[in-house]
């Protein structure tokens, strides 16, 4: 079954990649008025296009997410995540965070999550934390254009060498978004500025267009990617932290109730990191989908 909360930062099922990522898992859903908790516990599974999926029963993780539902003006969310795994690595990784999510007025949204990691990662104590921050306005004229301004920050390792893990870690994030559409960074050792806007040319076309600047947290630590891996792992000391700039810009189509159309163009502007790796290159990437709903 599938595990999605929240702005998906943490726990997400995603479908970018054709396999929606699930879980062998157990939750008990709990509802009373405006009070909503999910209580689960579960192993991710593994995809093996030769043999039958299996669960990876080495690493357990559980927690409880809750919801409070004021009004149509304010959401609260806060939640417990447990990651344990006591083979290779040993990890025990423990998330607690808050979002909240307001509409003060009518075509604004505000919307701020904070989180914080610790317990322990291959001997080492975690302490790590993350940051997310928007605002978002819609506009009644012609188009309905939105404007949405983001922040995102998630702590990075100053020092590799002691005995501290200051790297935050998204446990099962989304792998697409929502930090641009190349999936070059995700909320791991990140400061990210984005400015995203929309247009609804038609009934059925929308445009987004989007700039997002990335720089890393901590310099003495890497450049992770959505999947999780590094793109550049800084062992020369470097003291410039910044990764480039993202523009991009997503056409939507909507044939019908049960057809979707999307493309995107999108050019990436290395910056001092990507020159340190040896790949400092602008990078050129675009993409178009039809998705279909039965």
């Amino acid at each position: 079954q599938k595990l999605s909360y929240g702005k998906k930062r943490l726990l997400a099922a995603p479908t970018w990649g054709n396999k929606i990522r699930s879980f062998d898992a157990a939750i008990i859903k709990l509802k009373l008025g405006l009070w909503e908790s999910d209580f689960f516990i579960g192993n991710v599974v593994s995809y093996d296009d030769n043999n039958f999926n299996d669960g990876e029963g080495h690493e357990i993780l559980s927690g409880v997410y809750n919801t409070y539902n004021f009004n149509k003006k304010a959401l609260l969310d806060f939640y417990f995540l447990s990651q344990v795994n006591k083979e290779s690595p040993n990890l025990e990784r423990y998330t607690v965070g808050k979002r909240v999510n307001l509409k003060p007025f009518e075509d604004f949204e505000v919307d701020f999550e904070a989180a914080y990691q610790f317990g322990k990662n291959s001997g080492k104590d975690t302490r790590a934390y993350a940051l997310a921050l928007y605002a978002q306005k819609k506009f009644d004229i012609k188009c309905s254009p939105v404007l949405k301004v983001e922040f995102n920050l998630a702590s990075g390792d100053r020092d590799l060498s002691d005995n501290k893990y200051e790297t935050f870690v998204p446990v099962y994030q989304t792998t697409h978004g929502p930090y641009g559409i190349m999936d070059l960074v995700r909320w791991q050792n990140i400061r990210e500025i984005a400015l995203i806007g929309g247009l609804k040319i038609t009934e059925k076309l929308a445009l987004q267009p989007e700039m997002h600047w990335y720089w890393l947290d901590n310099d003495a630590d890497a450049w992770y990617k959505t999947n999780g891996s590094a793109i550049f792992n800084n062992t020369m000391g470097n003291t410039n932290n910044e990764i480039g700039t993202e523009a991009s810009l997503v056409l939507k189509y909507d044939f019908n109730e049960n057809i979707d159309f999307e493309c995107g163009y999108s050019r990436f502007f290395s910056g001092a990191i990507a020159a340190l790796s040896g790949e400092d290159d602008h990078i050129n990437y675009t993409y178009c989908q039809t998705i279909m709903k039965f």
